[in-house]
C-alpha cells in the first residue's frame, strides 16, 4: 500500500511474543551484514581448508521523522541482493585484489576465497590476501538501492587458542 506508514509491529500469540515484523512501501536503505569479517585462503594441497564469509542485505525503512540514516529508522529484515566485490582502497586497487582473493556468488552473497600459498602472479610472489569492499544491490520496485561492508582476505590460521 503506497500509503502504509512505515512501522515495527508486534506479533503475540496468547500470551507469548512472537518477534515484530515491518509494514512498509519502500525501502529507504541497505546495509550489508555483517559489515565487517575475515575468510581465510586455504586447499591448494595443504591442510587447511578455505573460510568462505556469507553476506546478508538488510532492508531498512526511514522512521517517523520520514529521514533515512537515522536512529530511528525500522529494520524490514533481509532482501535478495545482487552482490559483488570491488578494492577497498587504492592498495587493494594497486594490488589487483578482486582478481586474486576470491570469488563472490552474485545471487547468494557467499565469498569462497582464493588459494592458499605463494602465487607468483603476485607482486612478490604474495598470497592471496585481499582487502575487499563487498557491494549489495536491491532492487525495490523502480529503485535499486546499494549497501556495502568490508571483506578481509587473509591467510590461514595455524593454532587455536585454548578455550577457559
Amino acid at each position: 500500500n503506497a500509503d502504509a506508514t512505515t512501522s515495527a509491529n508486534s506479533v503475540t500469540v496468547g500470551g507469548v511474543n512472537g518477534g515484530q515484523f515491518a509494514v512498509y512501501n519502500k525501502v529507504d536503505s541497505v546495509k550489508v551484514q555483517p559489515a565487517f569479517t575475515i575468510a581465510r585462503v586455504g586447499g591448494n594441497g595443504g591442510s587447511t581448508p578455505k573460510v568462505q564469509a556469507r553476506f546478508e542485505a538488510e532492508a531498512w525503512g526511514a522512521g517517523p521523522d520520514g529521514k533515512p540514516g537515522t536512529e530511528d529508522d525500522i529494520r524490514i529484515g533481509y532482501l535478495p541482493a545482487n552482490w559483488h566485490v570491488e578494492p577497498f582502497d587504492e592498495a587493494a586497487k594497486a594490488d589487483n585484489d578482486v582478481h586474486f582473493a576470491g570469488r563472490m556468488d552474485a545471487a547468494s552473497g557467499v565469498f569462497t576465497p582464493g588459494n592458499a600459498g605463494p602465487n607468483p602472479e603476485r607482486r612478490m610472489s604474495t598470497n592471496n590476501a585481499g582487502n575487499l569492499k563487498v557491494v549489495a544491490s536491491v532492487k525495490d520496485g523502480d529503485q535499486t538501492l546499494q549497501g556495502d561492508g568490508q571483506l578481509i582476505v587473509t591467510v590461514q590460521r595455524w593454532n587455536d587458542a585454548p578455550l577457559p
